[in-house]
Formats: C-alpha cells, structure tokens, sequence
C-alpha cells in the first residue's frame, strides 16, 4: 500500500498544480471488525502519470489475523509463514503448483467469495483484477470452490 501512497505522493510533490482522484475503501466481509484488505484506485488530472485500480490483502507474513475480533498474534515458527503475494495489478497465468493442496496456487477477485484452480476458468473470463494465493489461504479466508470447477 506504501507504495501506491508514496507514488501519488511523489507525483504531487513534483507537479504541485495537479491534482489526483484518489480512494481507498477498506473491504469486511460480514460484521468483521478488520478489514479483509482495501481497494485502492487513483488517477492524476491532465494527464495519464497515475492510473492505478488495485486490490491489497490485509495480510503480513508472521502474523495470524483475526478479522472476526480484530485481534493479530504473531507465529512463533517462520517456517509455517506462506509467501503469497500482497498485490496484483495484472492477471497472473501460472498454471496450478503441483503437491499439497494447501501450497496449491488458486486464483480469486478482490470482492469475490470463489476460488478457481485454472486461471481461465470461465467464471474468470471478465474479471480485471485477478489475484493468486494459495489454496490453504483461501479456504482461511473463506472462499470456496468454483461451481464450474467442481
């Protein structure tokens, strides 16, 4: 997300006549108390210098997150830590890992409740903003399987 801020940021501090749409909008799922993640999206005025519409997960690689109560802990072993991207602005193409299917890569959209295990699965086929994380996250985070994918 810092570096989003700090781009915008940036490209004020360098053009102090523009200006920049900007908005940031936490996402809950339910009566959570913390936030899923947060849609971010800017665009400079007078010109295509910003332009960005991205999703963040509200995740950190050591910490357990409790969105219901808004409580963290921190893991006591860095081996169990999954290293899943924060953001994605593009449509990753990557075939499904092999293996245990906790490590397995799925793909979701940032609003969505779905997992898909093939990235062209037809459920995906209009969605701008695709992210990939692990099997194993994304039942934690309650998504369920595609109906198409069943």
């Amino acid at each position: 997300m810092v570096r989003y801020e700090d781009e915008v940021a940036d490209y004020l501090r360098t053009h102090p006549n523009d200006y920049v749409r900007y908005q940031v909008t936490p996402i809950f799922r339910g009566d959570e108390l913390l936030a899923r993640g947060v849609h971010m999206q800017a665009q400079s005025v007078n010109s295509q210098a910003i332009k960005f519409n991205v999703y963040i997960f509200n995740v950190q690689d050591g910490v357990t997150l409790n969105y219901a109560d808004g409580t963290s802990t921190v893991d006591n072993s860095a081996q169990n830590v999954s290293s899943t991207p924060a953001v994605s602005k593009t449509a990753n193409s990557q075939a499904p890992s092999q293996g245990n299917n906790d490590q397995t890569t799925v793909y979701v959209t940032p609003n969505g409740t779905k997992y898909h295990l093939n990235r062209n699965c037809r459920a995906l086929a209009r969605s701008k903003t695709v992210d990939s994380m692990t099997q194993g996250q994304a039942i934690a985070d309650g998504y369920t399987l595609c109906g198409f994918e069943r």
